[in-house]
């Protein structure tokens, strides 16, 4: 009883909440906005006489390219396995990604503890995983889903007395076989809150 004790005081759970994002290239960081357009009406049947149409107004998508992002709306858990010298952790969670759309994430990783000081910590490590989201097709005018391998190194910062914290990671650009498995690199920083006990 004593010893599954102590693995429950060493287990903790983490909630992972939005997040912002830089990308090296703008060209994939797209999300699409609402605007008012001007247009001509069409009109229904051809007899009509040919005239100017009138104008109209009509609410249309449109790509706008950023290199901030700062729309991804995501909810996750992660769970930590505390250990003397590295803390092991898995996690899932929604994202939205760059184009908008809601995607999963899952995988594990490890990190190690690094600083403390006035009740702050920082752990540094590496995590890696799947991801199931939207990616652009090789002629850069379509969207498909795909679910891709991802790895990278990430930076916790956190307080155990007030259970807030951030992520950093850093998901470089990866081909292989000259097939891109994330065409630019991404900086990444999520919130964590963690419950208390």
């Amino acid at each position: 009883a004593l010893s599954a004790a102590a693995a429950s005081a060493q287990s903790r759970w983490t909630i992972l909440g939005p997040a912002v994002s830089y990308h090296a290239s703008d060209e994939h960081a797209q999300v699409q906005r609402q605007e008012l357009v001007d247009t001509h009406c069409m009109r229904p049947l051809p007899t009509a006489p040919v005239v100017a149409a009138p104008r109209c107004r009509q609410i249309v998508s449109v790509e706008q390219t950023r290199r901030w992002n700062e729309r991804h709306a995501a909810i996750g858990l992660e769970r930590r396995q505390l250990g003397t010298r590295r803390t092991a952790r898995v996690f899932t969670t929604l994202i939205e990604d760059s184009y908008g759309q809601l995607g999963l994430m899952g995988g594990a990783g490890w990190t190690w503890r690094v600083a403390q000081w006035n009740g702050w910590q920082s752990h540094v490590g590496v995590a890696g995983g799947l991801w199931r989201r939207t990616v652009l097709e090789d002629d850069a005018t379509h969207l498909r889903r795909a679910t891709r391998l991802f790895a990278m190194p990430v930076l916790l910062i956190d307080s155990p007395t007030v259970n807030v914290g951030v992520s950093v990671s850093y998901l470089p650009s990866v081909s292989i076989g000259g097939n891109p498995l994330n065409p630019t690199s991404v900086w990444t920083l999520q919130l964590r809150l963690t419950p208390p006990d």
